[in-house]
């Protein structure tokens, strides 16, 4: 909308509120306050079809809070500093008094006015390139999700990486021929995953404050119990331990051990890591901070089987 037209109804807005003593004593009864319709109504003591009137002739300077109740918008707040600045009581004054006192009044009334919609119209674009900001992150983020639990599907899918990581050939089973094709691919689809999408959730959103505790469980997970080499206590991890048992099983031919292995991690584990990023997914789309909470469980389940594990094979 063009600059001067939103200056054109900013003005029109304000003059048309304020010009009610109803609709002025809203106003300033919703002053550091949020009030439901019937609060306003038993204030004011007037019938709820006269209300009615005065809120929509209130326009933008009044909005629904998230409980339901009203509340003053900037535009709102910004009014009754407004009336506060220019209104005065009546004083007793000689007449040639009160015409000067008068014209002083009118002069900062404009004054005020042109500050109000200069304010107001740097309000308005900042608040649309914020929201818009906003929305272009929520996207991305649901986005984001989305991609990260498609990535750990793959990472979890023994058809998929035997067909991918073996050249294409249309194996489905893991045997001691594939192994080392199918644990390869395993970490690279989690590195994938990792790397390319759940690091990029922690960065967008930051009003999105509630996401910041499992996410960052969820990522300390991914990183230090699965794909890296050693955990933030220099103990085992999943990678370690399957890169120890490889290690042997070339020197002496025998695959048989890592082979079973990774079956029981596929048994036991790949199940829940992919149910943990369908949650993450469904968290973001649209964002749910209890849902993305309930994530955390799924975290702890996982750390206590796979430790079970890494004893197991350590």
């Amino acid at each position: 909308m063009p600059k001067k037209k939103i200056e054109e109804e900013t003005y029109s807005l304000i003059f048309k509120s304020l010009k009610h003593p109803i609709r002025r004593k809203m106003l300033r009864m919703l002053v550091g306050k949020q009030l439901g319709f019937s609060e306003i109504l038993g204030i004011l003591s007037i019938d709820s079809g006269h209300l009615s009137y005065h809120i929509e002739n209130l326009g933008d300077l009044v909005r629904h809070s998230e409980n339901g109740k009203y509340e003053l918008s900037s535009i709102g707040t910004a009014a009754v500093n407004l009336m506060s600045g220019v209104e005065e009581h009546p004083q007793l004054l000689t007449s040639a008094s009160r015409v000067k006192t008068r014209k002083i009044r009118n002069v900062f009334l404009v004054v005020g006015l042109v500050i109000l919609v200069a304010s107001m119209t740097l309000n308005i674009y900042y608040y649309d390139s914020l929201q818009s900001s906003s929305k272009t992150n929520r996207s991305g983020s649901r986005d984001i999700a989305i991609e990260f639990h498609l990535s750990i599907a793959r990472a979890t899918d023994i058809v998929y990486l035997l067909r991918t990581y073996r050249e294409g050939l249309r194996e489905t089973e893991p045997d001691e021929d594939n192994i080392e094709a199918l644990i390869e691919g395993f970490f690279h689809e989690m590195e994938y995953a990792y790397f390319g999408f759940l690091r990029g959730l922690m960065t967008l959103n930051p009003e999105l404050c509630e996401y910041r505790k499992p996410l960052y469980l969820i990522d300390r997970f991914v990183c230090y119990t699965i794909i890296s080499w050693e955990s933030l206590k220099a103990e085992p991890t999943v990678r370690s331990v399957l890169a120890d048992l490889l290690t042997e099983a070339r020197s002496s031919a025998n695959y048989s051990v890592p082979l079973t292995a990774f079956k029981e991690l596929n048994q036991t584990s790949f199940h829940k890591i992919n149910q943990l990023s369908f949650e993450v997914a469904e968290s973001f789309a649209p964002f749910n901070a209890t849902r993305l909470g309930n994530t955390v469980n799924i975290v702890e389940e996982l750390e206590g089987v796979l430790a079970q594990w890494m004893d197991k094979y350590t």
